[in-house]
């Protein structure tokens, strides 16, 4: 028995230790692509044939393969107008670079027609479409075929989408589009429209809103149900009585997909499941008026008010970090790799051309100093775009237009390039950041989370971080996009339109870009002999163990530049109590991008730091409790069964007239329509 126990477990060491070593025994091919005259050919296709493997060449004629296993290959080269060119006996050896240069000659039969990518329709040399027809023309897909068409000045990736998958998807498109009852008249069609049944919330849009709604649909809404959203419900904090435990420890969240992503359900008439709901989220999403810091990477701002459902002697405790703000100019230089998901479920909705319009706003954020790399990922993953100066337009936008989608999901494989791109470009010493834009939806590879959890962990602690940006409603997966963005060390964003691109590639960007602290942990102790019971609102999958708070190997949060993190607490007090400190917060982190000099602040929650009513709060406070308040609403939780939406209107009013009046209406606009989907709310 123990024999056969002992050769069971060499034999796995052996799988082990063979798979290891396949995983790490890989080369590179690389080169350059010019025509006869040596003039750089950018956009040029290069595939290594009897593979998934393949490249496109930067504005510089350069393209790079990376993860090649030792062996022969023989590679296949196109380009636009230029003949194609097949190159035999390349060796590739583990740990090398293989270079070879290529030359193409100018195809004499280009100047009569430029065919697409597997269809049928071919565009003529002497007119060349824009760059919306040339998308509208990519997206859309052969008719007949199913296949996708690429714009006309985009030689086409190396990937074999499969004309049987690209048949699947087609199918089920048009049988979805044969069923769909309700719905506006699509455009072009001819004959009478369709009847459409009459959200209740129309009444309360703008006129100028109501025509846009008319007239361009939101495919994923128009297209059908939400079966195929994906979240996780992570229970509720309780109340806790701190004679028994005094200390309430969490890892801070600068997230705020779940508030979008709830906006976006109410504007379709829709009542966001319960698991979709993250109260700190809720809060986090509004950008307060806090002081900035003197001397630390932070200011701790401590307010209460006396809660608005509760029993007496109850406040609802904010506890606010605000990060050093930092000049864009004065930003530290980034090497940024974009993860594209271009499988078929982003064409859905205009997924990918959400997408495509938040690099843009993204590169031009960018400097000269910053280097940017686009990896693109359906069944397989290439490099659309190799590490290049952020202000090369030309080329960025070109590796933009071959976001062609179609194929199945491998996020896996996305992400795995994306990290190994990153961490070529991370040695050059700088700040380095990956990107992922996805549905979330994975269906090929590995598909969990759990399998990426160690290698993403691992490169976060080298300082190479990975933050999420979902797009897309109807299948989307939540889950793993937040799992991703937590174990990546960076943060999760939901784009639902190009408003709300903006505010994260415009408004934000420099956040993202550079981080001023990780592992940033809060540590709350309350004072028993003041507070009689307190409750944490959200930050539930944050929670951290209090003997944990100063273990730095521990896991935390990340802010960046002029991020804000707002937590509130619910307390109740003693009847005797007042004029006593209720307690303490401590701020744990690390300073900068990297892990390494650790630092510790404090800050006393007086009593004086509690206001009489809920209209003497500062207007800081006041937003974050009714956005808080919101948010426990619509996550079913125990403590918000003694109110509707409604009530929190007459608390919200005040501030649509101050200066937090554009992201007061907001919040005004969510509770109306929640509160016209009461009767959904009260049967979930």
């Amino acid at each position: 028995m123990l024999r056969r126990y002992l050769m069971t477990l060499a034999a796995a060491l052996v799988l082990m230790t063979t798979t290891v070593v396949a995983q790490e025994r890989t080369g590179t091919i690389q080169g350059k692509i010019t025509d006869t005259a040596g003039v750089a050919l950018e956009g040029a296709s290069v595939v290594v044939m009897g593979t998934a493997f393949g490249a496109v060449t930067d504005h510089e004629g350069v393209y790079t393969i990376y993860n090649v296993p030792p062996g022969t290959y023989t590679l296949r080269v196109t380009a636009l107008k230029h003949r194609t060119k097949v190159i035999s006996s390349i060796l590739v050896t583990a740990h090398r670079a293989t270079t070879q240069d290529i030359r193409l000659a100018v195809d004499s039969r280009s100047a009569k027609d430029v065919v697409t990518v597997e269809g049928t329709r071919k565009q003529k040399a002497g007119s060349a479409l824009s760059t919306d027809s040339a998308t509208k023309q990519a997206t859309r897909g052969d008719s007949e075929s199913g296949a996708t068409s690429a714009p006309s000045d985009y030689s086409p990736a190396p990937i074999d989408f499969g004309r049987i998958g690209a048949e699947i998807l087609s199918n089920f498109d048009r049988k979805k589009k044969k069923t769909q009852p309700t719905g506006p008249k699509a455009a072009g069609e001819s004959g009478r429209e369709t009847k459409r049944i009459r959200p209740q919330w129309e009444d309360d849009i703008d006129d100028d809103d109501k025509d846009s709604f008319h007239r361009r649909p939101h495919a994923d809404w128009y297209y059908g149900s939400f079966d195929a959203m994906y979240f996780r419900h992570y229970g509720f904090n309780p109340f806790v009585d701190p004679r028994y435990d005094n200390k309430s420890t969490f890892a801070v969240d600068v997230d705020d997909a779940s508030f979008t992503l709830a906006k976006s359900y109410l504007e379709r008439g829709v009542v966001p499941p319960a698991d979709a709901i993250r109260t700190e989220e809720f809060i986090n999403h509004f950008e307060f008026d806090y002081p900035q810091p003197d001397d630390n990477a932070f200011s701790v701002i401590v307010e209460g008010t006396p809660s608005l459902f509760n029993e007496r002697r109850t406040y609802t405790l904010a506890i606010g970090l605000q990060g050093v703000e930092i000049d864009r100019r004065e930003r530290e230089p980034v090497n940024l790799v974009l993860v594209v998901d271009v499988s078929g479920s982003m064409r859905h909705g205009n997924r990918i051309g959400l997408v495509s319009r938040s690099i843009e706003l993204l590169a031009q954020q960018l400097t000269r100093r910053d280097r940017l790399a686009i990896v693109a990922y359906n069944t397989y993953a290439d490099v659309r775009l190799n590490p290049t100066n952020a202000k090369r337009g030309r080329a960025i936008q070109r590796a933009v237009n071959s976001l062609v989608p179609g194929g199945s999901t491998n996020a896996e494989a996305g992400l795995l390039l994306g990290f190994e791109v990153a961490n070529d470009m991370a040695r050059r010493g700088r700040n380095t950041k990956v990107i992922l834009f996805s549905d979330g939806v994975a269906n090929v590879g590995t598909t969990g989370p759990e399998s990426l959890t160690a290698k993403i962990k691992s490169f976060a602690k080298r300082g190479v971080t990975l933050s999420t940006f979902g797009v897309g409603m109807g299948n989307y997966n939540d889950v793993l996009l937040e799992r991703l963005a937590n174990d990546g060390d960076g943060s999760y964003a939901y784009i639902n339109n190009h408003q709300e691109a903006r505010r994260q590639f415009i408004d934000k960007v420099v956040g993202t870009l550079q981080t001023i602290a990780r592992d940033v942990k809060i540590q709350v102790e309350f004072d028993p002999r003041v507070v009689s019971r307190y409750r944490l609102l959200g930050y539930e999958n944050r929670s951290v163990a209090d003997h944990q708070f100063r273990n730095d190997r521990v896991d935390g949060g990340e802010i960046g530049a002029g991020h804000q993190v707002t937590a509130l607490y619910e307390i109740t007090v003693h009847q005797r109590a007042k004029g006593r400190d209720l307690g303490r917060v401590n701020i744990r982190y690390h300073e900068g991008n990297r892990i390494g000099h650790v630092h510790e602040i404090s800050a006393r929650i007086e009593w004086g730091d509690l206001r009489t009513a809920f209209r003497y709060g500062d207007d800081n406070l006041r937003l974050a409790v009714v956005a808080a308040e919101l948010g426990e609403l619509l996550r079913d939780s125990y403590w918000a069964k003694t109110y509707r939406p409604a009530d929190l209107l007459p608390h919200l009013e005040p501030l649509r007239y101050g200066p937090l009046a554009e992201q007061a209406d907001e919040l005004y606009d969510m509770i109306i329509r929640a509160d016209r989907l009461e009767g959904a709310l009260a049967g979930r």
